[in-house]
């Protein structure tokens, strides 16, 4: 059972420790440990909360592993309808335990955690209610869980006026919450046009940093290019589609001629337009200048008409 869809404690029930392993036994495994004998504390009567076909035990992480171990050992001995239980028993146990030691962590953290975020969607923050209230949520009343608020969740706005959902991480624990923000359409397209001009400037910036610097390095690029091409066309070692390949002795004559035209490349005489070279350049760096948001505002900001000036202009 998910953390945030846990049904609130019976009534003067204490308020566990927040390293407490939190262990849902169905009546299927009940009804096992009865028929033999075993862990005499996991029956629906010493429960914390009966819910549905589960009811759940506050256990500490020690006292679980023989209970995880035994889960393991029936999952591979039982009946196929009894091991299918015990499997899925044992995977809920690993999570409980995991959750159990880090738990408190969360509850301590020293600021709200973003645990989610996808710029053309919605964001979740995690925190307690002061924190995520200093992050700009804003919820008249009392917030869920609280005395007074909803049970599950109550809609509020962040900083930007956002619509938010906010519900309780815990209804065992209190004082920690969850907020979902969502992002409103025009925000979305904005942050999709912003993640397309961010590739179309990665390109333009490799496009441009994969110029050749000179003679020498174009040669380089040259030679490395004739060495990807032959490692992918030399065979040395038979293809998925038939049982052909080179032995290592033709491999190795092969590589020896490719050397001699590595040397032939580095011994070429190269010419060099630098004119277009310089050309290509300055395209591909106003590509990027054309795709860097904060410089396209300052330049807007720079060649925008200013209506005083026309005045004094036409003065």
């Amino acid at each position: 059972m998910h953390r945030n869809d846990l049904p609130s404690v019976q009534s003067g029930a204490k308020t566990p420790k927040l390293n407490t392993v939190l262990v849902w036994v169905t009546f299927t495994i009940e009804r096992d440990y009865i028929e033999r004998g075993a862990f005499p504390a996991l029956r629906s009567q010493n429960a914390v909360i009966q819910h549905g076909s589960s009811s759940l035990h506050y256990m500490s992480a020690k006292s679980v592993a023989p209970i995880l171990a035994d889960a393991r050992s029936r999952a591979a001995e039982t009946s196929r309808g009894l091991r299918n239980s015990y499997n899925a028993f044992h995977r809920s146990l690993d999570h409980a335990l995991k959750e159990a030691e880090e738990r408190p962590a969360l509850f301590h953290a020293p600021a709200a955690v973003c645990t989610y975020k996808h710029e053309g969607y919605s964001e979740r923050w995690r925190g307690t209610k002061q924190q995520l209230k200093e992050m700009g949520i804003v919820l008249d009343g009392p917030w869920p869980n609280e005395e007074g608020g909803k049970e599950r969740w109550a809609k509020a706005k962040d900083s930007k006026g956002r619509d938010s959902f906010i519900t309780a991480y815990s209804k065992t624990w209190g004082g920690l919450f969850e907020v979902r923000i969502e992002i409103p359409e025009r925000e979305r397209r904005a942050a999709l046009g912003a993640s397309e001009l961010e590739k179309k400037r990665a390109l333009a910036q490799a496009n441009l940093d994969s110029l050749p610097a000179d003679r020498d390095d174009f040669r380089m690029e040259l030679a490395n290019d004739l060495r990807r091409i032959l490692s992918v066309v030399i065979p040395t070692s038979p293809v998925a589609h038939h049982g052909f390949a080179l032995t290592e002795d033709a491999v190795e004559a092969i590589l020896m001629s490719a050397d001699a035209v590595v040397e032939a490349i580095f011994q070429a005489e190269v010419s060099f337009d630098k004119a277009k070279h310089k050309a290509i350049e300055l395209r591909y760096q106003q590509q990027i200048a054309e795709c860097d948001q904060s410089f396209q505002q300052v330049l807007g900001q720079l060649t925008a008409v200013r209506p005083e000036m026309l005045e004094r202009s036409a003065a």
